[in-house]
């Protein structure tokens, strides 16, 4: 359990705070989000929910060894995040209708990724030990690091390919 919990609800149009950092929307798009905790002590822990719709985000960076994250999406609306990058922190991200058009790992935390119907043009991770669902989006390219990983498509694609399959790397 962390020590400093955060909720945050991005909608496209009211401000928002994260960890102490506040956040306004320049009609429904924000170019940089750029979330910064210090190592522990104390734990941070990020919520975000994303609600609303036809909003964008450019760029969303949380960095930090002691900050986990949580991303979750409350519908299928559109939604859309060019590029997350992500700590040495645990993120778990659970998208319905976002695109997340690349996500990028600063480092070796787990990381749970379950994608929507959104295309996602690429993850890149580090070692951790992750997880990533390809939903009945797509996803063009994944680069996994050295860790353990847990890769399974859905209805979508991978690549130029319709898949459906699990495999433990």
């Amino acid at each position: 359990m962390a020590d400093v919990d955060s909720n945050a609800t991005l909608d496209g149009i009211n401000g928002f705070t994260i960890l102490g950092q506040n956040f306004n929307w320049n009609g429904s798009r924000i170019t940089n989000v750029d979330v910064t905790w210090a190592d522990a002590p104390p734990t941070a822990l990020a919520n975000l929910s994303l609600s609303g719709s036809n909003w964008r985000v450019e760029y969303m960076k949380f960095s930090g060894l002691a900050m986990d994250v949580n991303i979750t999406d409350a519908d299928a609306n559109l939604r859309v995040i060019t590029l997350l990058t992500i700590g040495d922190g645990n993120t778990t991200i659970n998208l319905k209708g976002t695109a997340i058009r690349d996500i990028r790992s600063q480092g070796d935390g787990d990381n749970t990724i379950t994608l929507g119907t959104a295309f996602t043009n690429s993850i890149r991770l580090g070692d951790g030990t992750d997880i990533v669902t390809v939903g009945s989006g797509g996803l063009n390219s994944l680069v996994l690091g050295s860790g353990n990983a847990t890769v399974t498509t859905g209805s979508g694609f991978m690549g130029r390919s319709p898949l459906s399959a699990t495999r433990q790397m």
